[in-house]
């Protein structure tokens, strides 16, 4: 009772991980910020008057229709879209403190449901971070700050878990992964093919099938390794490795770098001072 008493006095009084904090912080807004580059020359296409994404029309309601505002409001979606980015960036270099991040993140939303059918699960999942980041204080900024900064934090924690935990359960329901062809059949969609890569990998079924196998396993024993201070580094090497040939062969490279940035949520808070230090991150 005692130690549960101490730590959450702790709770209270400070936050937990302010360099981790502060690191993941930058990391995500940086993800962010490169992904509205990576949308920006089809932007018209996207969010234009003559978008190619059709119209939804949802049943009527004040948050449905708040949500759907640039949907159906296409004037304003691509100064939206411009304002996005210029936020983003502000908050990468951690100006206007949490006013930037809450515009950061309605405008994120309003801009996901206004081009649904474009986006991959990287983005929704930095949405949701965009959320939390907006509860995160600085050090010494008072037991509300401090306790809403670590509820904030292992919410995203426990969010970026659930994707692993979430995927490899569906993984186990489905026949391709469970007979180990699931990376075979992918690299023989056109979407996900780099004709170098399949090439490559045509005469090693074997491997294939083992690194379908390992993407199972790896996804759901990572929610509870992650844990262990000592296999730490060789999961996430394995884990960098896995998504970096995810993103780089099957032409996802957003959602490997987006998995790979959610690996800081889980760094040390002395590993994370130092590249802190080194990046001359604001507080």
């Amino acid at each position: 009772m005692k130690e549960l008493a101490i730590r959450y006095t702790e709770l209270l009084s400070e936050i937990r991980h302010p360099n981790v904090m502060r690191l993941f912080r930058f990391l995500a807004y940086a993800w962010m910020f490169f992904n509205a580059l990576y949308f920006f020359p089809i932007r018209h296409q996207m969010w234009g008057e003559y978008s190619m994404i059709m119209s939804f029309h949802p049943e009527q309601s004040v948050t449905i229709n708040f949500a759907y505002l640039l949907d159906h409001q296409r004037a304003l979606a691509l100064p939206a879209f411009y304002a996005y980015i210029i936020s983003i960036a502000l908050a990468v270099v951690g100006i206007g403190g949490r006013l930037v991040r809450m515009v950061v993140f309605f405008l994120s939303w309003l801009l996901y449901y206004a081009c649904v059918p474009a986006f991959n699960s990287s983005f929704l999942l930095f949405n949701i971070f965009s959320f939390f980041l907006m509860f995160f204080g600085r050090k010494g900024g008072g037991p509300i700050d401090a306790i809403f900064s670590n509820i904030a934090f292992w919410a995203c924690r426990v969010q970026f878990l659930l994707v692993y935990s979430i995927a490899g359960g569906y993984k186990l329901t489905g026949q391709t992964w469970l007979n180990g062809s699931s990376l075979w059949y992918a690299l023989h969609l056109d979407h996900f093919t780099r004709p170098w890569l399949l090439e490559l990998m045509k005469p090693m079924k074997g491997v294939l099938m083992a690194l379908t196998y390992f993407g199972v396993i790896y996804q759901l024993v990572f929610p509870f390794l992650v844990w262990f201070k000592r296999i730490k580094t060789p999961l996430f090497i394995a884990g960098i490795l896995f998504h970096a040939f995810i993103g780089i062969g099957m032409r996802l490279p957003e959602f490997g770098l987006a998995m790979i940035v959610g690996y800081s949520l889980f760094m040390s808070e002395e590993t994370a001072e130092k590249v802190v230090r080194k990046l001359r991150l604001k507080a």
